[in-house]
């Protein structure tokens, strides 16, 4: 979670902006070099290139929601539910 949360920042200091998107699928093309400048803020794996999406150490999808010009990074945790908990959760707080 830590190297999305860095590629969420170098973006924000390119473009001043979080993404508008929440959609993991959206924020993994973006991050990963589909973006005006055709920038990489963020690696991904083998299994991630093929789903097409940023995956948790389940290979389950995060997912992002947007709060007052943050971005919240969750992760299902080891049960798959999200909302329990046992979830993992990352805040990007933009400077």
């Amino acid at each position: 979670m830590p190297f999305l949360q860095v590629g969420l920042r170098l973006c924000v200091q390119e473009y001043g902006a979080l993404p508008e998107a929440t959609e993991n699928s959206t924020l993994f093309k973006i991050l990963t070099g589909a973006n005006p400048r055709k920038l990489r803020f963020c690696s991904a794996t083998e299994a991630e290139h093929a789903a097409g999406q940023f995956l948790d150490g389940w290979e389950r999808p995060y997912v992002f929601q947007k709060t007052a010009g943050n971005l919240i990074i969750l992760s299902a945790g080891s049960d798959g539910i999200h909302y329990t908990k046992d979830d993992l959760t990352l805040e990007t707080l933009v400077p």
